[in-house]
Formats: C-alpha cells, sequence, structure tokens
C-alpha cells in the first residue's frame, strides 16, 4: 500500500507513531512544504524511509492523485488552499482519506474565544501584500491548484468554496471554516482519539458521526503502565508563549518564571524537570545558568519515566497535562501569566487537579497540592474524564489506529 501523510516532517511527535504499522503495510510519503528551498526540517531529521514531497512538483491535486498513486491520505490539518482541494479530489476519486487528530481538542467555546486573536484587518493586508510581493509564483500556483478542483463540486458546495478564498483573508482559519461547511472538503474519516474531540471537530466540519473514531489516544499508550512508582522530583511542562510573543509574555516575565523555579527547588532541595515545547528555543533556558543541581532542562529527551515517577507536575493547559491527569498524577494547572488567566481548557473545573494563578504559589501551597491529589481521591469524577478523554485506556489505542487507516475504504 502506499501512504500519504499530510504533516510538517519536524513534527514527528504528531504522525512517529503510525510509521512502524504503515512502513509495515508499504510506503510512506510526506508532503507539508511548498518546496524544498522553503522546508523547515534537515535531512538527518527525516524519518528512515519516508519519500518527502513538494507542493510545488504538483499543478492539480489530479496529477498529484495520479503520480503518487495513494492508497490512503493521512491529513493532520485541513486549512490551506493545497489541502483542502486535495481532500475534495478524494472524494470524486473515491481515494480514502483521514483526518488524524493530534491532541486533546479544546472545547467549541475556547475555539470561538481564540478567534478574538486573529489579527486586526489592516495587519493582514500588510502581510498579505508583502507576501505577494515576494512570493507571487506561489500565490499564484496555490491558487491554481485551488481553483482546478472546483469542477469537481456540485453548485452549492462550489459556491461555499469559492467564499473560502475571501474568507481566510478575513478570519482566522477554523473561524473562516466553520461559516463554509460542505461535506467534500473534509475527509471520509475522522481520528479523533476521545468523544471530548467530536465536538470541536464538527464545529467546523461536516462529516457523519459513524464515521468518527474514538478508540483512544495512541501517543498516550507509551505512558501505561500497571502501577506508576511515586519518586520525589517536580516536573515543569513548559509552553513557547514567549517565542510566539502572545499573551503579553515578554523575556523579563520568562526569567521571572525560571529564576523562580530555581529558588523553590533549592529552598525545597529537589529535582525539578524542565520539559520544553518542542517549538520553544532552548537558548531562552541555558542564558540563565540555572542551578544544574536543581534544574534540569529537557526538550528533545524521552521523559516518559520522569514523568511517571513525578511526585507533581506543573503545567500549563495542553494535551500532556490531560494524560497526566488519567495517570492520576498529582497536577498543578498553571495560570501563570503577566495577565494570569487559564489559556485553553481549564482542566481543574474536572476537580482532578489543583489550579495556580501565581508563580507565589509555589513557596505557599506546595505543602496542600502535595498533600491531596484529587485525581485519586475523586473517583466517579475520574472514571467520567476517562471516558470522555481517552477510553479506553489499556495502551493499544496506537494498534486501533492502524487497523482503522487499514480497513476503512472510502464510500
Amino acid at each position: 500500500m502506499r501512504f500519504l501523510i499530510i504533516s510538517d516532517p519536524a513534527r514527528n511527535d504528531f504522525y512517529g507513531y503510525l510509521l512502524p504499522g504503515l512502513q509495515r503495510k508499504g510506503e510512506v510519503f510526506l508532503l507539508w512544504d511548498y518546496a524544498k528551498k522553503y522546508a523547515n526540517v534537515s535531512v538527518d531529521t527525516i524519518p528512515p524511509g519516508v519519500t518527502i514531497l513538494y507542493w510545488n512538483q504538483f499543478s492539480t491535486p489530479f496529477q498529484l492523485l495520479k503520480k503518487i498513486k495513494p492508497d490512503r491520505i493521512l491529513f493532520f490539518e485541513i486549512l490551506d488552499l493545497w489541502q483542502i482541494p486535495l481532500v475534495i479530489a478524494c472524494h470524486h476519486f473515491k481515494i480514502t482519506c483521514f483526518f488524524v487528530d493530534h491532541g486533546v481538542g479544546n472545547k467549541v467555546e475556547v475555539m470561538k474565544e481564540r478567534f478574538k486573536e486573529n489579527p486586526p484587518l489592516y495587519k493582514k493586508l500588510i502581510f498579505f501584500l508583502k507576501k505577494s510581493l515576494t512570493a507571487t509564483k506561489k500565490i499564484l500556483k496555490s491558487q491554481g491548484f485551488f481553483f482546478s478542483a472546483a469542477k469537481f463540486l456540485d453548485k452549492a458546495s462550489c459556491s461555499r468554496y469559492f467564499k473560502l478564498l475571501f474568507y481566510l483573508r478575513f478570519y482566522s482559519p477554523i473561524e473562516a471554516l466553520s461559516k463554509l461547511k460542505f461535506r467534500e472538503r473534509t475527509p471520509h474519516y475522522a481520528i479523533l482519539f476521545n468523544k471530548n474531540n467530536i465536538e470541536p471537530f464538527i464545529f467546523y466540519n461536516e462529516i457523519e458521526r459513524e464515521n468518527i473514531f474514538t478508540d483512544g489516544v495512541p501517543f498516550f499508550d507509551k505512558y501505561f503502565v500497571q502501577r506508576l512508582e511515586v519518586g520525589s522530583h517536580i516536573v515543569f511542562i513548559e509552553h513557547p508563549y514567549l517565542e510566539e510573543s502572545i499573551l503579553k509574555w515578554d523575556s523579563k516575565f520568562h526569567e521571572e518564571i525560571a529564576r523562580s523555579l530555581e529558588q523553590f527547588a533549592k529552598k525545597n532541595q529537589l529535582k525539578l524537570v524542565v520539559k520544553l515545547h518542542p517549538r520553544s528555543d532552548i537558548n531562552n533556558w541555558l542564558r540563565y545558568n540555572l542551578d544544574s543541581d536543581y534544574i534540569v532542562i529537557k526538550q528533545k529527551e524521552d521523559i516518559t519515566k520522569e514523568i511517571q515517577s513525578a511526585k507533581i507536575i506543573l503545567g500549563y493547559s495542553s494535551t500532556l497535562m490531560n494524560v497526566f491527569i488519567q495517570l492520576k498524577k498529582n497536577i498543578v494547572l498553571l495560570g501563570w501569566h503577566p495577565d494570569p488567566m487559564i489559556f485553553g481548557d481549564d482542566l481543574s473545573k474536572t476537580g482532578l487537579c489543583h489550579v495556580s494563578y501565581s508563580i507565589e504559589d509555589l513557596f505557599t501551597k506546595f505543602s496542600e497540592w502535595q498533600s491531596v491529589n484529587l485525581a485519586e481521591k475523586n473517583t466517579n469524577l475520574y472514571l467520567d474524564f476517562l471516558y470522555n478523554y481517552n477510553y479506553p485506556l489499556d495502551g493499544k489505542a496506537t494498534e486501533r489506529v492502524i487497523n482503522a487507516i487499514l480497513v476503512n475504504e472510502a464510500p
């Protein structure tokens, strides 16, 4: 079989768990960047045995399908003028395609709140004009690719399809898509991992419920063990707020967080593991020369064992925090921002984790956090949470995802 994955090659954390199973069945291709010169991944990071493709190699979705002859296409994102027409072509030519989630999605209310982050129109127009001057060929080619798929649509869907060109200029991608739903631009099947992800997905997509799979989160399989041992160290799950210039983060606030963690670890004679996000710049942490006897900075390393045995895990709202609750770890959800808030799903509302809005809480509430593990204490709340977010939790979700990809055919 031939599998085409539409995902950033650098984000192995999105698709890496699929590769062993898919490569045992055939060839795997990765398609993401427009051209090789724009690629954000080096040769040594490309997964072995995977062929990298670029959008500029193809003039139309039909040409792409004819040349690659994929049996399955896996989309990890369907937001631009390349991905959307390819999905439409898959429907027309009955090439089985899937949307594969890569996390535990935000609730619809959170998604709507994030629409407010859409830059002002004048900034988007300035960006578009600059891009038009520097990447005219790329823009023209993407629009040609986009228009070529219109012939596969009926009149009603075609009208929504063309409107997308303008809506994507004025709105964020998710908001634009939520206003212009039609079945042909959503893959045949959606692998969403859990029931919580269904409502956010159908908020901006049209798909039959029976074509949605929610049989567990595969990249949580590695964390599954029958019994967890608890050590004496703490783990801090970092996010790239500074690098992405959001939520008013600046270098001063970033350093304040880092220095406070160091001070706390020293005061309590604890080892504190800082796990950096893949998009974070590790140099932003190394420049502080934090005491390595107490602070350990890790980014690409596998910290599964440290997570499983951590006494307490401090972290911002994310997919990882979700799985740590499932493991019944003692969690503190963080709202440590210049303007204190929970950015993303407020998991503290589940009653299964603590919450903190100030770094000062480390010094005043740590004993309280340490003494009560809410995920272990509130059994019924925990079972409800597990049912909605990762059921069944048995370490076999990857097998179920691979099987769904292999056995399901385009209607």
